[in-house]
């Protein structure tokens, strides 16, 4: 599901003009490494019936979206919200029934001096 989610941002033209990097779990070492985004697995819980496994999963993903600059970072989360939800089709060999914006919330690390925020995805696709 993870080569899905980079399958629908690196193939989104308002994203792509404005990240550096997608990639899963951290930002890549650099100069300048921002804006960036990374995501990660949460859990997968599938929809087993009387008669056999689950034909129908629903994985929950965070998109994490980094920058150096507040305004910059918080145009880039609206637009891979607007990328992200909702969406459906089949991507990287996945069918996805639908992708739906779960939740998100602003931080700020000191250390890093960055700005992240954090979404959730819940992704409800057929096995």
């Amino acid at each position: 599901m993870e080569k899905a989610i980079y399958d629908i941002l690196s193939n989104d033209a308002p994203v792509t003009a404005i990240t550096t990097s997608i990639d899963p779990h951290r930002v890549p070492q650099g100069d300048n490494p921002y804006p960036a985004i990374t995501y990660s697995r949460i859990n997968n819980d599938p929809s087993d019936t009387k008669d056999g496994v689950s034909t129908l999963d629903v994985i929950r993903i965070d998109v994490d979206i980094w920058n150096d600059a507040y305004a910059a970072g918080k145009d880039l989360a609206d637009k891979v919200r607007t990328a992200l939800d909702r969406t459906s089709g089949t991507y990287s060999g996945r069918v996805i029934q639908s992708i739906r914006f779960e939740t998100d919330r602003e931080m700020y690390d000191n250390n890093s001096e960055t700005y992240h925020f954090n979404q959730e995805y819940s992704i409800r696709y057929k096995r």
